[in-house]
């Protein structure tokens, strides 16, 4: 028996052991499928984080169009791809367009125009079509890939990875980048239709891949892809017009003026000083705020020049307030009030110099009746039903050739209101737009509000977008009521930071930037000021540039001597854009002259500019010449064409930019702002002379050296 038993052991042994080595190979498939399952995993991640740092890196281009602060792509490394069914003259069969004209060669659009900078928009069947993205997915207007077999783009492909990866030649790389129309709204699908309204600049596409190279770096296949897209918006710091728009009262002691813009107020405007008013060209402000021109105006198709060879000292200005308009006391003043029988909210006031009558009123005025006025300068007109009621619009001219009648009737309106300026006494015979009792303003109504702009300054922050700062004062807390503000009282610094204490003025002095001041508990500004820091304060030889979102309670100003910002520039020949719906695919901040039908379409004041060392001359005048300059529009204002922009010039003051501040603003001594300036609380201890001169660059959301672009929404292929 002992004898048969004989290798049991040796078999048992040899069975454990291959029972053994097929669990332990078993294992070790197991953990080499675990660690390529793994691998796979971290090579998808890194393609996808690396398709996200793209989103980035191209929004960048926006923020960046010309500094060379960023990787940006050459024109020659792009491809530009025709758009179908675009067109910037009457749609037609199989036209085409190129996003900023595809700035190759002798363009004339190139030489104007970068290839990522403002304007961001545009609209399909006029000379705007070229700024905005129109493309989709599979026809994108912006094409950077390895797969386009086009040697310049593979090479900037990899300079990008070799950017963002490291190397370009590793495991993960950025295969494609495309650029095309952002969301739209109310059609999606027909990209070109005019009546879409645009919900960003683009949408951008990366795609990521995981690939096997080999020996000599070329891809021998993709394992992978990944791709993602982002949603880019522009940051808008348009104030379209504004220069002084308080929530509050305007109550003026001192020398406080504005120019160029428009003063409105959700109050009332009081003013001790009829000189701060500057003559102008009239302007009609309709029932729904657009402010449209009268006068003589260069291309007007029917009547004489009534404004020929005036001096005009401000054409832009406008006074508009929802409640009274008083400006100097005694015979000479200036002043409007409710009429007691009419409720103050209902009212639609506009003020019309007493010799527009018909005789020399085409339909680009208020009205086509004869409205006289004894002793007055001025005629409030209002519209009501033969019952007394309001209407809750009025007619608008259309400005067409077959239409030429239009406007107020004279059965439309009746006189009324308190004005006191007789003819013999103030200026007779000048135009000074002031508008009372406009229920249509609002206040800061272009500009956002402190949600959106808050959101803009952190992601700016996090994104690392030129000279930005978020700052909380002394002991502010965050939405859960913990303690994030580490400075003493009076100074600001990053949330969670005690050794970036400053002031206010050591902030922002000799600087330049965007500052947000944000509210002791993080949320929006209450109406009782509780939440809101102290005043700050600035004296002497302060100056700064960009924009300042202020929550505090007051705004101390001192004054001090001016500093040069160069490259500003005069206002644009105003310019009276159609009301009619027949035309509102044409209000393209252009001027765009005739339609197909040869009928007029809008108008503008050709003006003679003053040389631009007299921009700041309070007596300087802007005389209105329909002969003035030369009929090349491509060389420099004044032409006889229409100028957007009048002559550059440097400006000397203490700020440039936008300013918004929740609390009271209190200004001594002289200070000079070029931009915007908004009041949340009032503007009620000014004593100084102090000027606001208005912007034009504003309008089309520009402060130079800010961020222009954010990356709004991310969406990946998860």
């Amino acid at each position: 028996m002992k004898r048969l038993n004989k290798g049991s052991a040796l078999l048992v042994t040899l069975l454990v052991m291959v029972i053994l080595t097929l669990t332990g190979i078993s294992f070790l498939f197991m953990a080499d499928t675990e660690n390529k399952i793994s691998n796979n995993y971290y090579m998808a991640m890194r393609a996808l984080v690396a398709a996200q740092s793209g989103v980035y890196l191209v929004n960048s281009w926006f923020n960046h169009p010309s500094d060379g602060k960023t990787l940006l792509p050459a024109s020659d490394q792009i491809g530009i791809l025709p758009r179908e069914n675009t067109s910037s003259t009457k749609p037609a069969a199989g036209k085409t367009t190129l996003y900023k004209w595809g700035c190759t060669g002798d363009n004339d659009g190139c030489a104007n125009y970068k290839l990522f900078d403002k304007p961001f928009m545009g609209i399909n069947e006029t000379t705007t079509v070229f700024h905005r993205f129109f493309g989709t997915e599979t026809n994108p207007d912006i094409l950077i890939s390895y797969y386009s077999n086009v040697q310049k783009q593979k090479e900037f492909l990899d300079s990008v990875n070799t950017l963002i990866l490291g190397t370009a030649t590793g495991p993960v790389r950025i295969s494609e980048i495309k650029l095309y129309s952002p969301p739209l709204s109310p059609y999606p699908d027909d990209v070109t239709n005019v009546a879409n309204t645009p919900y960003g600049i683009c949408t951008v596409q990366i795609t990521a891949e995981t690939v096997r190279r080999n020996s000599d770096g070329t891809v021998a296949e993709v394992f992978s892809t990944r791709r993602v897209k982002g949603i880019i918006t522009d940051i808008n710091y348009a104030i379209t017009g504004v220069a002084l728009d308080v929530d509050g009262s305007i109550s003026i002691n001192g020398a406080v003026s504005a120019y160029w813009g428009i003063v409105k107020t959700m109050s009332d405007i009081s003013d001790n000083n009829p000189n701060h008013l500057a003559a102008g060209s009239p302007w009609y402000i309709n029932t729904k705020g657009i402010p449209q021109l009268c006068g003589s105006l260069f291309g007007t198709p029917t009547e004489g020049q009534l404004l020929q060879g005036r001096q005009l000292q401000d054409p832009w200005l406008v006074i508009r307030s929802k409640g009274s308009v008083s400006y100097g006391n005694g015979p000479n003043a200036i002043e409007i009030s409710v009429p007691s029988n009419r409720a103050k909210q209902d009212a639609k006031y506009w003020l019309l110099p007493e010799d527009l009558k018909t005789s020399n009123c085409s339909c680009d005025y208020v009205h086509n009746s004869t409205l006289t006025a004894p002793n007055q300068n001025y005629l409030i007109a209002y519209r009501t039903t033969n019952d007394g009621t309001w209407y809750s619009d009025c007619k608008e001219c259309n400005g067409r050739d077959d239409a030429p009648l239009c406007g107020i009737t004279s059965n439309d309106c009746s006189l009324g209101g308190t004005i006191q300026r007789p003819i013999s006494t103030y200026n007779e015979g000048n135009y000074y737009n002031v508008i009372g009792f406009d229920p249509t303003i609002a206040f800061a109504s272009g500009f956002r509000g402190y949600t959106y702009w808050k959101n803009v300054i952190t992601n700016a922050v996090k994104q690392g977008g030129g000279d930005a700062y978020y700052l909380v004062p002394g002991g502010a807390e965050d939405e859960d009521g913990n303690k994030i503000g580490l400075c003493s009282t009076g100074q600001w610094g990053p949330p969670n930071d005690a050794t970036n204490c400053k002031d206010f003025e050591t902030w922002t002095s000799g600087q330049k930037g965007f500052w947000f001041f944000d509210t002791k508990d993080g949320k929006i500004p209450k109406t009782d000021s509780s939440n809101i820091a102290e005043g700050v304060d600035v004296k002497g030889g302060y100056w700064s540039e960009g924009v300042q979102y202020i929550c505090a309670k007051e705004y101390n100003s001192a004054g001090g001597s001016g500093h040069d910002f160069p490259n500003c520039f005069f206002p644009g020949e105003p310019l009276w854009e159609n009301p009619d719906l027949f035309y509102k695919a044409k209000r393209n901040g252009v001027y765009d002259e005739k339609d197909d039908n040869n009928n007029f379409i809008d108008r503008f004041l050709n003006l003679k500019y003053p040389a631009p060392d007299d921009y700041d001359d309070k007596s300087v005048t802007y005389e209105v010449d329909a002969n003035a300059g030369n009929a090349d529009c491509s060389q420099s204002p004044p032409t006889l064409c229409w100028d957007k922009y009048g002559p550059s010039f440097t400006f000397t003051g203490y700020f440039k930019g936008v300013l918004y501040l929740t609390g009271k603003f209190i200004a001594h001594g002289s200070r000079r702002f070029f931009g915007s300036v908004m009041i949340w609380d009032a503007d009620a201890q000014s004593g100084g002379t102090v000027d606001v001169w208005y912007n034009p660059k504003l309008q089309e959301g520009v402060v130079e050296g800010l961020p222009q672009a954010t990356v709004e929404q991310i969406i990946t292929d998860m």
